[in-house]
């Protein structure tokens, strides 16, 4: 459309300075209609939002055991502050020790980790081969 009215010499009626000027107002217009305060997520929302899933099932006593479990070796890995490859090792023969990964898995030692030691990646120990 800019380019058919340009072709068509429409800019030429209207002074350069108008339209610089007509061009600030309408870049501002929005500033003004869509003030901050739409864009903040509501105080309802972040009260109430929790994760659910359709498929979400409540975990058994051997689940919520294993991951126990779990969330212990990786407290006794990051004990010294530095992850083996020992420990990750033992850490990933525990996820895996039924044949899969879960989400419930995944989080546990997530949560574990982050509780620990923040949102830092923890030093690995680097050895020589």
């Amino acid at each position: 459309m800019v380019a058919g009215l340009l072709a068509d010499n429409w800019f030429n009626l209207i002074p350069e300075a108008v339209y610089f000027a007509l061009l600030i107002i309408w870049s501002v217009i929005p500033v003004f209609l869509f003030n901050a305060s739409i864009f903040s997520v509501p105080q309802i929302w972040e009260s109430t939002m929790e994760m659910e899933f359709s498929g979400a099932k409540a975990l058994t006593a051997e689940e919520v055991q294993h991951l126990e479990k779990l969330k212990a070796v990786v407290k006794a890995a990051l004990a010294d502050g530095v992850l083996s490859d020992g420990e990750i090792d033992h850490i990933k023969s525990i996820i895996w020790a039924d044949g899969k990964v879960t989400y419930e898995e995944l989080r546990a030692v997530h949560t574990t980790m982050q509780s620990l030691i923040g949102d830092e990646l923890p030093p690995l120990e680097w050895r020589r081969n």
